[in-house]
């Protein structure tokens, strides 16, 4: 969402990301990998995403396909900057990132308009998707 934060914005639409970590992890993500256009907020224990409906996606099965994302030449798990790597090597240590993400559109009311839950750590909705979404709110 990041990249498309300004074009969302344009849709009179706030974003606000919650990630499952601490202030201290997200205060050094931010130093590393720059501010984000919109707000990031921790969940450290997964309660607002077990309240959501979310849940932690780990299965042996899948296994071999986390396995090969580490190859995804489109979205490499590892950057190659350095310090980038070395907080990404850090958080999976320290972070569950087994936990499984998603996209909401809330009305202003806090009322759930639209929700994608993301089945692998690759699916999320597409830009056009959430823009339709969020046109016919």
């Amino acid at each position: 969402m990041r990249e498309y934060a300004e074009r969302i914005k344009q849709e009179d639409v706030f974003i606000v990301a919650v990630i499952p970590a601490t202030g201290e992890q997200i205060r050094r993500f931010l130093e590393v990998f720059g501010p984000y256009p919109f707000p990031v907020l921790g969940d450290p224990k997964g309660e607002v995403f077990r309240s959501w409906g979310h849940y932690r996606r780990f299965s042996l099965r899948k296994l071999p396909k986390m396995i090969a994302s580490l190859w995804n030449k489109e979205m490499p798990l590892f950057p190659k900057n350095r310090k980038e790597r070395a907080l990404v090597i850090e958080a999976l240590r320290t972070q569950d990132i087994h936990q499984q993400g998603g996209t909401w559109l809330l009305s202003p009311e806090g009322q759930v308009l639209w929700k994608h839950l993301d089945r692998e750590p690759w699916d999320h909705p597409t830009l056009e998707e959430v823009l339709e979404k969020i046109r016919f709110r």
